[in-house]
């Protein structure tokens, strides 16, 4: 049985070789979703949230905006630090459930899908780390057309990520998604079938 943390920077594919890795047998946990609900309606991280930046942030039908909490965290480091330092704790409790479930389930192989592991150090209780890795003119043209961004703006918020080479540094495994996905999928049967021996 093994324990693994997941991650990569902005547009590298980490969700398509996520679903990839379950495809092939891994039990994938994903922390943005565990996330999500740790500040669902009704929690009090919720009730912070609110406090804190007003009902503006609010999508029509009563949950939290996602785009319009994450342009202020994307503005603002104070405040992203505000919120990180509320949510991980909470997010964390909520994958630790989901890894018991999966193991009394008899999981052998589980992944928490995260894109703050190493800037974090959330990675360092798992039996090992994942990256998920593009170069950046990859991730540029990725980020353009798949948010409808300008150069600069995709250049902008890969510059307000951690470092790629920082990642790299991290990893014990590293998979290649600058290809296509057929590429990335041979890397992801081949680990797999290492992680499970």
């Amino acid at each position: 049985m093994k324990i693994l943390a997941l991650t990569g920077g902005i547009a590298t594919g980490k969700t398509a070789a996520a679903r990839l890795f379950e495809k092939h047998g891994a039990w994938v946990i994903d922390a943005d979703r565990a996330a999500h609900r740790a500040y669902r309606p009704g929690t009090k991280l919720y009730r912070d949230i609110l406090r804190r930046y007003g009902r503006e942030i609010l999508a029509s039908d009563g949950t939290i905006d996602r785009k319009k909490l994450g342009a202020i965290l994307f503005r603002s480091k104070p405040e992203r630090l505000w919120l990180e330092a509320r949510i991980h704790p909470e997010t964390r409790r909520l994958i630790g459930r989901e890894i018991q479930a999966a193991l009394r389930r008899g999981r052998r192989l589980i992944l928490v899908e995260a894109a703050l592991h190493v800037e974090t150090d959330y990675h360092r209780p798992f039996h090992g780390l994942i990256v998920v890795d593009a170069p950046p003119r990859v991730q540029i043209e990725r980020l353009m057309r798949r948010e409808g961004l300008g150069r600069a703006e995709a250049f902008a918020k890969i510059r307000s990520q951690m470092p790629r080479r920082r990642k790299l540094a991290a990893a014990d495994w590293v998979i290649d998604n600058s290809g296509n996905l057929a590429a990335t999928e041979r890397q992801v049967r081949k680990l797999v079938r290492e992680l499970q021996r």
